[in-house]
């Protein structure tokens, strides 16, 4: 019993974490998203370890794949295209992540939950910094892509 209620409680502060890191940014998923995503997909998986544990039957893995098929479901929703704008890929990318996170928590793999929330957060932040602090002005493929718009703009306008 022990071991589940530290399941449940690593789940929801991992998921929190990531969450709250998203929210901190201003990102349209927040933290309540990202706790329940990853405290369910943990919950899923200590059902699945516990049902195969009494009866030794059972592929614990069908469980987790049907989990990650709901989650991919709810990230394709977080996806939009708007002219030659695609947005909410990162957050998609990120709550798929945070449910691989529960579910490698709810099978007893805590370490590699920890260490998996610690590195989306670095990595969400190091991708931030690198985009306010460059710019679109010094990235080279999106200043080309920009200069062809212009020049077929004015090509079209001769």
């Amino acid at each position: 019993m022990e071991k589940v209620i530290l399941k449940i409680f690593l789940a929801s502060i991992c998921g929190g974490a990531i969450g709250l890191e998203r929210e901190s940014k201003n990102r349209n998923v927040g933290i309540r998203t990202y706790m329940t995503v990853c405290l369910s997909t943990a919950v899923v998986m200590i059902i699945a370890t516990q049902c195969y544990n009494d009866t030794h039957s059972g592929d614990i893995t069908r469980m987790a794949s049907a989990s990650l098929q709901g989650i991919g479901f709810l990230g394709a929703g977080l996806i939009i295209q708007k002219d030659d704008n695609l947005k909410g890929i990162t957050t998609a990318a990120i709550l798929w992540g945070t449910a691989i996170i529960g579910l490698a928590i709810g099978y007893g793999l805590y370490f590699v939950g920890i260490a998996s929330t610690i590195a989306m957060i670095v990595i969400g932040n190091i991708l931030i910094k690198r985009k306010y602090f460059e710019g679109n002005k010094n990235n080279p493929k999106l200043k080309n892509e920009n200069s062809n718009k212009d020049q077929v703009k004015q090509k079209i306008q001769k």
